[in-house]
């Protein structure tokens, strides 16, 4: 493919390639002097730092939601969270901190493992689609799958990458035989087997299920043997939503949860991790678990390109609030969190049985954000959006999660952000348009 092999060493497995851009990218000459700043009493007439005493902000303070108080008055910090961002990998401290996290909820079993922290996760795969694709490379999708990501796979595309959609199987996810048969029909056809599979671990995206680990083991050693890597995209996995009302969140305890990190012995999963769904979206934080050559190659892309993550979130959002927060406070935010959506999810889902009963099929999500409706009788979604939205309701068409974009008689629903009488009326609307559609033989437009 024109690529440069960078590393072969992956414990045994195979050879990691950079993509021809990634290969040709270079770390920034400016940033290589960066390292002299810390030299005690230097004299910096290098870079184009705005001086500190221009900066507005002298003093910071954040109130939570538990009425505690974040104070930033420190001089050396108020200047570093105004400044450009020095450190392209992210704030050392953060970085610390993601790394203790990863190795608590992961555990991964090989040793050379680091982080990069990113604008989120949608920056993030972008990055890691230019690190690892050239024009005639394969990469494998989850069908359906985030449309925003599939998106930023149109421009690769158009110059030449293969993109090539794996089914989900009856339970949601992509299943073990499915990827090793479509990774071989990929090798007779085009000379080559795939490089790269995006999955989306928990809560996948649209449909709202989980990997267990039985099935993310047998997928790993499928992509062992195909010499496939996993770009595990998990914005979800802190979202795991209690079954009852009775039921604690599981908080950090989530040991229960699968990854395709914590059995990656060969260096072959770049995993993405994000604070959006778990602290803020508007933060625009998230980190990439990853070994070298695609570790430096989303350092370099980072020095080339947005810098880094806002200094103003790592520094103080994130870092001053987890560090003040602690493993403690870190807990009881996320019980909290999933209480709260585990409440919304089965709203959702009861709503459903009382309105779609005939109507419609589903299965109540147990993570993340969404519940993936069938419509019975229904040929594309997309043609009841006119009658939908005369109802004063919204859904997404399942088409927009289907790599061709075709016709699919599912709708996403998002309970996340909608209150319990707001999806109890929603989905009456839903209902009350599908009996409709149900009595009449089709959309009715006017």
């Amino acid at each position: 493919m024109g690529d440069e092999i960078i590393s072969q060493d992956m414990n045994g497995g195979a050879p990691c390639t950079l993509s021809t851009v990634a290969s040709a990218r270079q770390p920034s000459q400016l940033r290589t002097l960066a390292p002299y700043l810390s030299i005690p009493e230097v004299v910096w007439l290098a870079g184009g730092l705005p001086p500190g005493d221009v900066f507005p902000f002298k003093k910071v303070t954040l109130t939570t939601t538990d009425g505690e108080e974040i104070v930033v008055d420190n001089p050396d910090l108020l200047y570093r969270l105004q400044q450009y961002t020095i450190e392209a990998p992210g704030y050392s401290p953060l970085r610390s901190w993601l790394k203790d996290h990863t190795r608590e909820l992961h555990n991964p079993p090989n040793s050379k493992w680091d982080v990069v922290v990113t604008c989120g996760n949608f920056d993030a795969t972008a990055k890691v689609f230019e690190a690892l694709l050239s024009p005639g490379d394969v990469i494998l999708v989850e069908d359906p799958s985030f449309p925003q990501s599939c998106s930023t796979l149109k421009p690769l595309a158009a110059s030449g990458v293969k993109v090539v959609p794996v089914t989900l199987g009856s339970h949601g996810h992509i299943e073990a035989e499915s990827l090793r048969a479509v990774a071989q029909e990929v090798k007779a056809r085009y000379g080559v087997g795939p490089k790269l599979v995006y999955v989306i671990t928990n809560g996948q995206n649209p449909t709202g299920t989980s990997m267990p680990k039985a099935v993310i083991q047998e997928i790993y050693d499928v992509c062992r043997a195909e010499n496939m890597m996993i770009l595990e995209d998990d914005p979800y996995f802190y979202l795991q939503l209690p079954g009852s009302e009775e039921a604690e969140g599981a908080g950090l305890d989530l040991g229960h949860v699968g990854s395709f990190l914590s059995v990656d012995t060969d260096c072959r999963v770049v995993r993405l991790d994000s604070f959006s769904k778990f602290l803020a979206p508007g933060l625009r934080i998230g980190w990439v678990t990853c070994a070298d050559p695609v570790h430096s190659a989303l350092v370099y892309s980072t020095q080339q390109t947005t810098q880094g993550a806002s200094s103003c979130s790592t520094a103080v959002l994130a870092m001053e609030l987890l560090r003040q927060w602690g493993r403690t406070g870190l807990d009881r935010h996320l019980r909290r969190l999933q209480r709260q959506y585990g409440r919304k999810a089965r709203a959702a889902a009861a709503a459903a049985e009382r309105h779609l009963a005939g109507l419609a099929s589903w299965a109540a999500p147990s993570c993340g954000m969404f519940m993936w409706l069938t419509a019975e009788g229904v040929g594309d979604t997309r043609d009841l959006m006119p009658e939908l939205v005369e109802q004063k309701v919204v859904l997404v068409p399942g088409s927009f999660f289907y790599l061709d974009e075709g016709a699919s008689s599912s709708f996403r629903l998002c309970f996340a952000s909608a209150s319990e009488e707001d999806l109890e009326e929603g989905v009456r609307r839903l209902g009350n348009v599908l009996r409709k559609v149900s009595a009449t033989g089709g959309p009715q437009h006017t």
